[in-house]
């Protein structure tokens, strides 16, 4: 179980470290710098795995592997320009009812009164947290639309996903989007990247690092490692901490103030998340 922690640990503080590195770097290229290491690291598995991969299945990982890395990277780092690192961890946090409501409308997977009663609430926090009026608390509400998109795009991804591991193995999958990511990520970063002159600091080269190794390398392996270990509703508890461990490294690391307003909306977002994830543990037990 250490293992899963540790990586949602290290996923919570990707937006904060990736906040820090924008002193030095364009989101946009930021998000292709931080794909190109990871493509490194997984070259020798992609080129091990790639031509054992069935040919119908490419499609397919080229379209997941366009959403999850390119759509889904460049909404989040191009929201958190015009966002607080806190708020943008908190928008991340409703990813297990995003799951849901996706699920519910365009899956016809069944969502019950009280997911939808969560469902209210949680938009309730969003909204205390897009409309403080603190001018010191750097809240935007398109940096918080494009992050939410974001969620919403991965929602839409996660089943075809799964459904495509049933075939290959999930290291050949991780190690052949990552590298179709990296390469379709090239013309959004020719088109949208506005810094072509580099002088990065020791601290945003550092950052830059940890973003390419450690968030899109090493937390995505851990995270496979430690999963047969566990059951799904133990993992599904766990990852809702992702935001959690977000917000405490933007108050460490960046700074950032929580007034009143925002703190109530991300408790209400945060409580709201934990709620759904043990209402569903419960509703997958056996009944006895």
């Amino acid at each position: 179980m250490l293992p899963l922690f540790i990586a949602i640990a290290i996923w919570g503080s990707s937006l904060p470290v990736g906040k820090l590195a924008y002193n030095s770097f364009d989101p946009v290229i930021l998000v292709q710098f931080r794909f190109s290491i990871a493509a490194l690291i997984v070259l020798p598995t992609f080129v091990r795995f790639f031509r054992k991969i069935p040919h119908h299945l490419y499609k397919s990982l080229a379209i997941l592997a366009f959403l999850n890395y390119p759509l889904v990277f460049l909404l989040q780092f191009i929201g958190l320009k015009y966002t607080s690192a806190s708020s943008a961890v908190t928008m991340l946090g409703l990813q297990p009812l995003i799951m849901v409501f996706v699920g519910h409308l365009f899956f016809k997977e069944k969502a019950s009164k009280f997911e939808y009663i969560l469902g209210l609430l949680a938009f309730i926090g969003i909204a205390l947290v897009v409309s403080d009026d603190d001018p010191n608390s750097q809240i935007d509400v398109w940096g918080c639309f494009l992050i939410l998109a974001s969620t919403i795009t991965f929602a839409f991804t996660v089943r075809w996903a799964q459904e495509v591991m049933k075939e290959i193995p999930p290291r050949s999958y991780t190690a052949v989007t990552i590298m179709f990511g990296m390469i379709f990520c090239i013309p959004f970063t020719l088109l949208l990247n506005q810094q072509w002159h580099f002088s990065p600091s020791f601290i945003d080269t550092m950052a830059l690092l940890y973003l390419g190794i450690a968030c899109s390398w090493l937390a995505p392996k851990l995270w496979n490692n430690g999963l047969p270990y566990v059951s799904a509703n133990i993992s599904g508890v766990i990852s809702a901490l992702e935001p959690i461990f977000g917000i405490l490294f933007a108050i460490l690391f960046l700074h950032e103030q929580i007034t009143w307003k925002i703190g109530i909306g991300i408790t209400l977002v945060l409580g709201v998340t934990f709620v759904f994830i043990l209402y569903s543990v419960k509703k997958q037990q056996p009944a006895t």
